[in-house]
């Protein structure tokens, strides 16, 4: 337990200095509820804050998962975590110290963006607190686990963010994010039934602001689960050291 504790505070400490990667993850959020929520209402588009919010925070988990691990990536390119392969470390101790600085980091996104919905969009929260707790961790596993997975098919931080770019921009306008997915053609709704983006956002939205759902919450909860198993077997099986 003290050399997981140990580990856990080398990579908050490396987080919080990464003064780039923090503005990323906690102000484009903010910068998204703002111009949504300012720019755009409900009379405009046809639906609101309550629609954009939940949206915005599926995204942000998104984003922290895809990018989050790009820190490991730098460190692994900088044959640091080769060092540590070579010590009585386990493997399960480094992956889970960073995986807990992710989801520590998901919760305080989601405490702001939550914050600002209640505080200025006087957006009221009509679901279990219990239901959102397990909403947004799971969410936030799956997309964690999603970005280490990635970076296994990489050597290098460029190589790795050029990934997540890629992988990013389909997540982010097929799910539903800024606009109903009933709005796109009809090809594209197989895509967005394998996103897991769409069963996050979707299930934000009902426990969220009880918003009719596309999918039922066990069946959201059930998908995001199986891409979390899926994406954690792949990791495992493909990890390295250098």
């Amino acid at each position: 337990m003290n050399t997981f504790y140990q580990m856990f505070t080398a990579n908050l400490k490396e987080f919080i200095r990464d003064k780039g990667a923090l503005f990323w993850i906690f102000m484009l959020p903010v910068i998204f509820i703002f111009l949504f929520g300012l720019v755009f209402s409900e009379e405009s588009m046809g639906y609101g804050i309550d629609f954009i919010l939940p949206g915005i925070l599926g995204m942000a988990l998104m984003q922290l998962g895809l990018f989050g691990s790009q820190q490991f990536l730098s460190l692994r390119e900088k044959k640091i975590v080769w060092g540590l392969s070579v010590t009585p470390l386990k493997r399960s101790i480094l992956l889970g110290s960073e995986i807990l600085v992710r989801m520590v980091s998901g919760f305080g996104q989601a405490a702001i963006i939550l914050f600002l919905g209640i505080l200025v969009f006087d957006i009221n929260i009509t679901g279990s607190i219990v239901l959102l707790f397990l909403m947004i961790l799971i969410g936030a596993l799956t997309f964690i686990s999603l970005g280490y997975m990635l970076i296994n098919f990489v050597s290098s931080v460029e190589g790795g963010n050029g990934l997540a770019q890629v992988v990013q921009l389909p997540l982010m306008f097929l799910s539903g994010i800024f606009f109903p997915v009933e709005m796109l053609p009809g090809f594209m709704q197989p895509v967005v039934r394998i996103i897991p983006l769409t069963y996050l956002v979707d299930g934000l939205r009902q426990v969220l602001v009880d918003m009719p759902g596309k999918f039922s919450l066990s069946v959201n909860f059930l998908v995001l689960t199986a891409w979390l198993i899926f994406t954690l077997g792949i990791t495992i099986k493909f990890w390295k050291w250098d």
